[in-house]
């Protein structure tokens, strides 16, 4: 007996991505020519097998790509009854944007489980975009979906479409009738990842996309066979002070946990890592307001990246601002003496070249004395040097920060040297 069938086939479609829809950041990533997709695709409903779906789908290619190339892969799912809910551990947070943009929005609640996927919610927004020469109306519609795979935990948010139209540049010139009307993916705002492995790999992490300040950030921390523990945080910006396109970058990783190192004097190397920055420089200003509040500890080494990422991300915009032409490599290095440790010194070195060229010192020394259990001095300084080869310029700067006496008497302090030097006739240090 031959089954009744209701298709519909959509065929040689095509997903193309161009470098004018994405940022700046992104768009150097693809070809200059952008990326296209064909497929083929329909969906049914048959009398023996129920809801089905069907596709071809070969590799991507240019967008300007004449062939199509094809491939056997097929896919089919069936409508079938729903699996149970899947267990996550808890995911890191994602901090909130500074700003969700224009328009307004709603969200649904869906939560409905198919398989390892969790669908969360649908969040809908519409809108009007201004800018100096045309007005864009736009809806769109994003989800919230999480996926467990093993002993990795996944979550994307508002992963959706974005669909806008606006008048054409040109009259007559519209493809649909009065309007140009776009249809595009909606990247996410935001992916988390959890993993556990026991005994292998623990940990997660975070990238979140900040659309309105054209910013991401993400922080990361994984504890590898519970012998070392890698962090990494950082931030891209999509925009440039001076409005033209371009990206700038800033990455922080250290090494911490490890069986310290014995480097002489009773001293042990107990962390290390490095920093690289493009188009990012240092703002000495930013910096020494900030050794007053504790800023260094959100750069330096920072204790639990993920619940503090708000901070760390907001620190790092601020000390280390997007400049056009500046580029920075750095050394971090931290060190502890006696054992048990009772004097630690977390240390950053930065060179700076381009449009500047400083050497910068970034320090944290703490003294717990006469032990850690008792510390009846317990003294912390954060301390910044800078060396400016253009100006001939030497500063230095330290204040104490969460100091104390006898476990009741706060200790404060700070303290700043200046210096210049020049060469030549009547050369001299002041």
């Amino acid at each position: 007996q031959r089954a009744a069938e209701l298709k519909a086939t959509f065929r040689e479609s095509d997903f193309a991505v161009t470098a004018d829809l994405l940022d700046s950041f992104l768009g150097s990533l693809i070809p200059a020519q952008g990326l296209r997709l064909p497929f083929d695709f329909a969906v049914g409903v048959a009398s023996d097998r129920g809801l089905f779906l069907e596709g071809q789908v070969p590799f991507a290619g240019p967008v300007n790509s004449g062939s199509r190339a094809r491939s056997t892969s097929q896919v089919r799912t069936r409508d079938g009854a729903p699996s149970p809910s899947p267990q996550f551990p808890p995911l890191p947070p994602l901090p909130k944007p500074e700003s969700t943009g224009p328009g307004f929005s709603f969200k649904i609640g869906i939560g409905k489980s198919l398989g390892p996927v969790t669908i969360h919610d649908v969040q809908l927004r519409v809108g009007i975009e201004q800018s100096t020469d045309t007005r864009t109306y736009f809806l769109e519609a994003g989800s919230s979906v999480s996926v467990k795979l093993g002993p990795v935990f996944a979550r994307v948010d508002t992963l959706g479409v974005r669909i806008a139209a606006r008048p054409p540049d040109a009259a007559g010139k519209a493809n649909l009738g009065v309007f140009d009307l776009d249809i595009g993916p909606k990247f996410p705002t935001g992916v988390s990842l959890a993993v556990d492995a026991a005994g292998l790999v623990t940990g997660g992490g975070f990238l979140y996309h900040d659309r309105a300040q054209g910013l991401y950030a993400g922080v990361m921390e994984l504890t590898v066979h519970d012998r070392i523990t890698v962090k990494a945080f950082g931030l891209i910006g999509t925009r440039l002070p001076d409005g033209n396109k371009g990206y700038s970058l800033l990455v922080f990783i250290t090494a911490e946990d490890f069986r310290p190192i014995p480097i002489g004097m009773q001293c042990t190397l107990q962390g290390f890592g490095g920093l690289i920055a493009i188009n990012r420089t240092f703002d000495e200003e930013a910096m020494r307001e900030g050794l007053k509040n504790n800023t260094l500890a959100t750069i330096l080494f920072p204790r639990d990246p993920i619940g503090n990422a708000p901070e760390i991300i907001r620190n790092l915009n601020r000390v280390f601002p997007a400049a056009r032409g500046s580029y920075m490599v750095g050394f971090l290095a931290k060190i502890g003496w006696f054992s048990p440790t009772l004097v630690t010194l977390e240390l950053g070195l930065i060179l700076e070249w381009g449009k500047r060229r400083r050497l910068i010192v970034l320090g944290r020394l703490s003294a717990l004395l006469p032990s850690r259990e008792n510390d009846l001095v317990r003294l912390n300084m954060d301390a910044m040097g800078v060396i400016d080869f253009d100006q001939s310029i030497a500063a230095l700067d330290a204040v104490l920060v969460y100091s104390r006496l006898a476990h009741k008497f706060v200790l404060t302090g700070s303290m700043a040297l200046r210096a210049k030097w020049s060469s030549g006739p009547g050369a001299g240090f002041v």
